[in-house]
């Protein structure tokens, strides 16, 4: 005979897992569209104000198309990133930069990509402002000059705390509980 108990469990296991890919969101951070000069960078806010505080993230994707202009050379390019998390990782850092260099730009001409799919931010989204910034590394002249596309953009996903996911896969073992 079958144990009762041993299928309401597993019952509850499918419920967390589906509910846990259900319940995931994706939060975009669009960074415009248009030439910039000089120095620049954007606040967003609360990342928290648009109802994450307490979430997880899971994952993160950078998006940039730039292209440099006026003799800029892209090497020199620079993006930075800080997103208010608790860490999964306490060793890591809620700030990532992007350098040209590092991701093989050079030249002062033609339209230059990168993509980025890490884990660096992966953990709980904490009250504080999410921001992004742009500027020149170059010592004698600090002034980016290019076109960003509008298809730039960092995207997060997001999925409930753990603990949230948890009490709904408790409260699945008990419906199903009260069922038999």
């Amino acid at each position: 005979m079958k144990n009762p108990a041993k299928g309401v469990v597993s019952i509850g296991a499918a419920m967390m897992v589906s509910l846990g890919a259900s319940a995931q969101q994706t939060v975009v951070f669009e960074f415009g569209d248009g030439p910039i000069g000089g120095g620049w960078s954007r606040d967003y806010g609360f990342f928290g104000g648009f109802g994450n505080d307490g979430k997880q993230i899971v994952e993160t994707r950078v998006f940039l198309t730039f292209e440099p202009t006026d003799d800029f050379d892209a090497a020199d390019f620079f993006s930075g990133f800080v997103v208010p998390v608790i860490l999964d990782d306490p060793t890591g850092s809620e700030f990532l930069g992007i350098w040209g260099e590092e991701v093989g730009w050079s030249g002062t001409d033609g339209v230059k990509t990168y993509e980025l799919v890490t884990d660096a931010y992966n953990g709980i989204v904490r009250p504080g402002r999410f921001s992004w910034e742009l500027y020149s590394l170059d010592d004698i002249d600090p002034a980016i000059r290019g076109i960003i596309s509008n298809n730039s953009r960092i995207e997060f996903d997001l999925v409930p705390a753990p603990g949230a996911l948890a009490v709904l896969g408790i409260a699945g073992v008990i419906a199903g509980r009260r069922r038999r």
